[in-house]
């Protein structure tokens, strides 16, 4: 046990030392949420859509709810994305991994660049399944909920991947709930990608980065936040490399 924690030691100081940031717990530096596990915060998202249900509209672009014209590459390119996306949607409502309750999506506010994804059933002897099944004894919240962000771009650019609720950080969960994976950055990502494997993979890489959820967190789980890290993640990594970097792990 001392020799793991010795280890796990020696891998974060490989990192340069302003990137630690994104990964350390900081208890001076204050959030302004409740110290719960990220029950309230998840209450108040549910609580959010629900008042959002009634005036939801299905999209098909960006979450702007501005209608410019588009130019010629513009509606070519989102044409592409649609026509991916549905595609994608298709085979992961139709997917194992939904029909045996691995993970839910649904569209935030019927845009389908905006998914939110709730991932249930991680690895049984992973800390982040154990965390669950006592968040669950006391909140009765058995999952934890990411959103997936779609670029204009895509498949040929990767989704913007962040956790919303509870609270998880460490591991490969960045502040903001941004997730480090080299698969999720320009130089890791293939439009040969599904967004099933996709989805698996980042479950996959909050397991066994022994992500946890925590009881507090030092900032905000803001898409502000997140792609503070999410940025620095790349330009850090462009510079040094992938520290013994399967890409599923990150």
């Amino acid at each position: 046990k001392k020799k793991k924690k010795k280890k796990e030691e020696e891998d974060q100081h490989q990192l340069p030392p302003m990137f630690r940031q994104f990964f350390e717990l900081q208890p001076s530096e204050k959030s302004g949420y409740p110290s719960d596990y990220g029950v309230t915060l998840y209450t108040k998202l549910m609580s959010e859509l629900e008042l959002e249900d009634d005036s939801t509209v299905t999209t098909t672009g960006s979450s702007s709810s501005k209608s410019t014209p588009l130019s010629l590459p513009d509606a070519k390119a989102k044409k592409i994305q649609t026509k991916r996306l549905q595609k994608e949607l298709k085979a992961i409502m139709n997917s194992t991994s939904v029909k045996d309750g691995i993970f839910t999506i649904e569209l935030h506010k019927g845009n389908i660049c905006e998914w939110d994804v709730k991932l249930f059933d991680f690895d049984h002897d992973s800390k982040i399944a154990q965390d669950l099944l006592k968040l669950e004894k006391m909140s009765g919240i058995d999952n934890v909920w990411i959103r997936v962000s779609i670029p204009e771009n895509y498949p040929f650019s990767p989704p913007f991947v962040r956790v919303l609720a509870p609270y998880v950080q460490s591991g490969y969960v960045m502040s903001g709930g941004a997730i480090c994976m080299e698969l999720l950055t320009p130089d890791g990502w293939s439009q040969a990608y599904r967004m099933e494997a996709v989805l698996q993979q980042v479950m996959s890489t909050i397991a066994k980065g022994e992500s946890r959820i925590q009881k507090s967190i030092p900032r905000k789980l803001s898409p502000e936040e997140a792609q503070r890290a999410y940025d620095y993640l790349v330009d850090t990594h462009k510079q040094h490399g992938w520290i013994n970097d399967p890409k599923h792990k990150g």
